[in-house]
């Protein structure tokens, strides 16, 4: 799937820095060797989750989500194929601050949904 890498641009020159600034800063994730690995992920996982939180600096970052820390999924109920949401429920130790795990829970809306609209 990708075998030759990835390669996002557009023809117009602000969008671009914008394009390779968000590629640069994911690497970790989207680059050559990290997109090589998550082809072998979903050859035993079958799923590959990204989440794309935006900090407070409003830069989104790309983070992998673990198959197995996703337990529902909202579908739109006239269409059981498309997802609306996603809950994911993790485990987080922050071992300098703390010794016991913070279990964690959150709804993660679809990328491609808008909850203001009534189309997905």
């Amino acid at each position: 799937m990708f075998a030759r890498g990835l390669e996002i641009r557009s023809e117009d020159e602000t969008a671009n820095e914008v394009i390779q600034d968000f590629l640069e800063r994911n690497k970790r994730e989207l680059g050559h060797i990290a997109l090589a690995a998550k082809e072998q992920s979903i050859q035993t996982d079958g799923s590959l989750y990204f989440a794309l939180p935006a900090g407070t600096d409003g830069l989104v970052k790309v983070i992998m989500v673990d198959p197995l820390e996703v337990m529902d999924v909202i579908c739109d109920p006239d269409d059981s194929s498309v997802p609306r949401y996603f809950l994911r429920e993790w485990s987080r130790l922050d071992a300098e601050k703390s010794t016991s795990p913070e279990n964690l829970r959150v709804w993660y809306p679809a990328v491609n949904y808008n909850p203001t609209s009534n189309r997905t």
